[in-house]
Formats: structure tokens, C-alpha cells, sequence
């Protein structure tokens, strides 16, 4: 029986260029100050420069001030704003436009203006240049870019700003009143505004804004996506996805739901994923490449959703939780993740954030035989190119595991020394049979292998080879 684990659940797994390999590990580059924990986080490129500049959140546990920590690229601090006490967790926002920079919040008690890559400041409104109109103290809420606007969704009203070099200026003729509180914000590849709500999803189509000061339109509904609270809903190379009680659908894809836990079989080697409400227990952020879900004090792994590469696969450490609240990303557009006490990133190497470990990568499928039939399982095939380590199987209730076969001229990167008298043949794929005796009526099977350093590999078909049952085998009487 041959089976394709390329349709697999997959653990700490990551695809590229239709190769199922095990992720890199994750290096911790910053920790906040001590006595404080990193509540979010974002990334911004210089228009001017290329540079990246980082902007991270942090929480005293104690006073629950947050401060704003500025760095660049390479995690060179560079200033640091006190933002007052807030509640456990504040939920912050951005936007930018023509190279300025509003943070705002719910919590706040007045939006953050600046530069990329320049101080900040509290905003204060600018007057308007129409006579006609007065200019509003500047609200509180979510905030994101829309075109050349920076609407603010504060309550079940959007705010937006007056076209212009200067985006201070909000007036109440701009003021757009929903059905419902908005959680989250962001504008879509076709330009779209959505402003996700417990009433389903609103949009704002992109034509509104040209006419003239004033943002004029049609308020659509997409019923049947309800959130219920802040970070249900991210945007991610123009692609708006929202977290529902079942699981991930994309916003304005006709509902495409997907299936975030395929494999329903007993787990012994992958992580259990026990979710009721995806919208109650999750976070979603957005990647340079798709999506990440957090399990924040939860279940203590991460759902990556990559849009680039077409797959879904959970990342999760054995030695301790990963607790993401935020993202970052590179000038190569590598994606980096701000957990609660680290903010870490890929490299090629063991986990060492808090403690070292191997990477463990995990492929989970379910496999049937027809109804009211039995098999008896001898044997299960692997092959991988994970030289001198062991490769397990779970299935038919029985654990198994063997070392991948090494020969006299492999060479293991990291462990051997490169000489220009040695065969280099120790990244090539390798068969590791496993034997076992059991019989069953399904084959859910998990395939584990682990990595102690650069990614290793497994192909994706795999031989499991079974027995009938027998023809004088019949049902007890």
C-alpha cells in the first residue's frame, strides 16, 4: 500500500519547492526588560533607505505601563517612548502613508505620530483647510491604510482622514457608522476596506476615495463571518483571512474554509490540536509569506499558514511553549516571531530560545481500508536523507524506530570534517524499513523524524505493507 504523506498534517514542517523538510530552528535575537513581557510588535521598511526599523511593545507585569522600544534592522536600540498604563494585553495598530507613521489603540489616550525611522510623538490634530469643516480631536481605535487615508475604527464608527501630506486632520463628515463594534481592519488586495464585526464582515469598495475630501461609497456586508474579538482577522499578501469557531476562511473567497486539523486519528507523536473556538482560543498575524495563528497560554504551539509554498504546519518546541503576540520580518523578508518573553527567528540550527533541543518534524494522515475489513501490518517504509538519526512511525497502535543507515564515505554536515578525499553522499534519500505485527481495521499513521541542526528531508510516498485477512478468519460466535 503506497501513500502520499504530501496530504498530511504536518508538524514543525515546512514546504519548498514541493519538498517536505523539517523547519529550522528558532534563535532567540531580543528579550524584553526584565520584569516586562512583549505584547506586539511591527515592521516597517524606509521608503528612502531599504532599512528595516522594528517597533516593540513592551508590558511592566507589575505597573502594566507599556513602553514602545525602537531598533533597527539588526536590533540596534535606538529610542524608547513611555505609553502609560494600560490593560493586560493591549491590542496596537498602524498605518502608514507617504512615509508617516500613526500607531494608534483603544487603549491609548491619543494616537502616536511620527516618521519611519523617526521619533514619535502624540498626535495632535491639524485644522482642516476647508473652512466649511472642523477638525476633531483625533480618535482612539484601529487604525490602518486605505489608499492615501488612514481610517480609525473606533466603537461601531470609522473615522477618516482628510486627503493630504498631513493625515491629522479628522472631520465628522467623514464619520462612517456601522452595525457593530469593529475588531480588526485592513484593506485587500482588490482595495477593498474590511472592518471585521460579530455582524460579519464590512467593506468600503476603493472608489470611495475619489471624491474629494469627503470618503462617499457603498457599504457592503458579507454575512456569515463573525469575529469575536481583536486579531480574528489578519491581511497577508492581499489575501484577508479570518479565524472562525471551526477553524481559518478566507475573506471575499465565497467562505473558502479550511480545514486547520485534518488528521483525526490517536496522536503519540504530533501535538494534540484540541481547539473548540478558533476565534476564542487564536490570534492570527500576518508574514511576508501567509499567516501565523498563536495559542497564547493555550495549547503553546503556532499554525503557520504559507500562501507562497500552498501548505499549513504547526510549530511547536518540546522544551517549552510558544507564545506568539506579533510579528516582524527582515530586509530579506524572513519572518520573525514575537513571542511573549523572546523575540526569535529561522536559522539553521537546534531550537535555542530558553533551551536547546533538536527539532522534531511530525507528518500525521489518516489511512483507511474498506469497511468491515481487517489487515495485518507487517512493515512500514520510509525514506529520508536524515543520515545516522532515527526515523519513527506510530500506527496500528504500535511505536517503532530505527537509525537511517550510514556508510564509510558520508560525510555529515556539522559533525564531519570536508576533505577533498571523501564521497560527499550524505544528503541523498535512504530507506528505513520498520517491522511490527498488529492487526487493525484503520491505519492512522504519524511518521517523526528530528533534526539536530540544518533541516532534513522525507519523501512523500511511503510503503506500508499489509496482510489480508484469512480466508478460514471469520467473526466469534
Amino acid at each position: 500500500m503506497l501513500i502520499n504523506l504530501s496530504g498530511a498534517e504536518l508538524h514543525n514542517v515546512v514546504v519548498k519547492n514541493g519538498r517536505l523538510s523539517s523547519r529550522r530552528g528558532l534563535y532567540s535575537v531580543k528579550t524584553p526588560t526584565g520584569g516586562s513581557r512583549y505584547v506586539g510588535g511591527f515592521s516597517i521598511e524606509s521608503p528612502f533607505t531599504t532599512e528595516v526599523w522594528h517597533y516593540l511593545f513592551e508590558q511592566d507585569m507589575s505597573s502594566l505601563g507599556v513602553t514602545m522600544k525602537v531598533y533597527t534592522e539588526d536590533f540596534v536600540f535606538m529610542y524608547s517612548l513611555a505609553l502609560g498604563v494600560m490593560p493586560r494585553n493591549p491590542v496596537i495598530t498602524h498605518a502608514v502613508v507617504n512615509n508617516n507613521l500613526m500607531i494608534n489603540s483603544p487603549s491609548f489616550s491619543a494616537p502616536i505620530y511620527g516618521w519611519v525611522g523617526g521619533g514619535a510623538m502624540t498626535a495632535v490634530k491639524t485644522e482642516s483647510q476647508n473652512p466649511d469643516t472642523t477638525a476633531l480631536e483625533i480618535p482612539v481605535g484601529h487604525i490602518c491604510s486605505f489608499g492615501d487615508r488612514m481610517p480609525i475604527a473606533q466603537g461601531n464608527i470609522i473615522y477618516f482622514n482628510d486627503p493630504g501630506i498631513d493625515p491629522r486632520t479628522y472631520v465628522a463628515q467623514n464619520a462612517q457608522p456601522l452595525g457593530a463594534v469593529v475588531y480588526d481592519m485592513f484593506q485587500s488586495l482588490d482595495g477593498s476596506l474590511y472592518a471585521g464585526t460579530s455582524n460579519g464582515i464590512y467593506y468600503v469598495p476603493q472608489d470611495a476615495l475619489g471624491k474629494g475630501q469627503t470618503v462617499e461609497g457603498f457599504i457592503g456586508l458579507i454575512p456569515g463571518i463573525q469575529l469575536s474579538r481583536s486579531r480574528n482577522m489578519a491581511v497577508s499578501n492581499g489575501v484577508v483571512m479570518a479565524l472562525q469557531r471551526d477553524g481559518l476562511v478566507v475573506v471575499g473567497g465565497r467562505g473558502r474554509k479550511v480545514d486547520v486539523a485534518p488528521y483525526k486519528g490517536p496522536r503519540y507523536l504530533s501535538k494534540p490540536i484540541e481547539v473548540d473556538d478558533y476565534r476564542l482560543a487564536g490570534e492570527i498575524f500576518a508574514t511576508p509569506s501567509g499567516f501565523l495563528v498563536g495559542f497564547r497560554g493555550q495549547h503553546g504551539h503556532v499554525l503557520d499558514f504559507n500562501l507562497l509554498e500552498n501548505y499549513q504546519s504547526y510549530i511547536w518546541s518540546d522544551s517549552q511553549a510558544i507564545n506568539l503576540v506579533g510579528t516582524l520580518r527582515s530586509r530579506e523578508n524572513d519572518p520573525l516571531m514575537i513571542l511573549e518573553d523572546h523575540v526569535v527567528m529561522p536559522v539553521y540550527r537546534e531550537d535555542v530560545f530558553g533551551a536547546a533541543g533538536p527539532v522534531k518534524a511530525v507528518l500525521a494522515i489518516d489511512v483507511d481500508l474498506p469497511e468491515g475489513q481487517e489487515a495485518l501490518v507487517r512493515r512500514i517504509t520510509t525514506s529520508s536523507n536524515n543520515i545516522g538519526e532515527q526515523v519513527a512511525a506510530y500506527l496500528a497502535r504500535t511505536y517503532v524506530s530505527e537509525t537511517v543507515p550510514t556508510r564509510s564515505p558520508d560525510t555529515i554536515i556539522g559533525t564531519s570534517t570536508w576533505d577533498n578525499t571523501k564521497k560527499y553522499e550524505g544528503r541523498r534519500y535512504r530507506q528505513v524499513r520498520h517491522s511490527l505485527a498488529e492487526r487493525a481495521g484503520n491505519l492512522p499513521t504519524e511518521v517523526a523524524f528530528t533534526s539536530a541542526g540544518f533541516p532534513r528531508s522525507v519523501e512523500p510516498n511511503t510503503f506500508i505493507e499489509v496482510k489480508g485477512q484469512g480466508r478460514k478468519r471469520g467473526d466469534k460466535r
